[in-house]
């Protein structure tokens, strides 16, 4: 069953551009538990949705990695 996550980025670096949503989008989806992923840097909302919630933390970490702090909104 899939769960739809959405994600805020709160730190300070925030995504700026269309290049960042694209950044974004593709180290999620290289993750075998992400099924969609859409990154928004007027909102700074990530959407996700995934076959399996139980690592999302690692998910955050992957984000964090490349600069973006997160934290669940949905």
């Amino acid at each position: 069953m899939l769960k739809d996550i959405k994600l805020l980025v709160v730190g300070s670096q925030k995504m700026s551009c269309g290049g960042c949503e694209k950044t974004v989008e593709f180290a999620l989806s290289q993750k075998a538990i992400v099924t969609s992923v859409a990154a928004n840097h007027k909102t700074q909302v990530i959407s996700l949705s995934l076959a399996d919630t139980s690592n999302i933390q690692k998910l955050q970490e992957e984000l964090k990695w490349i600069g973006y702090e997160t934290e669940i909104i949905s």
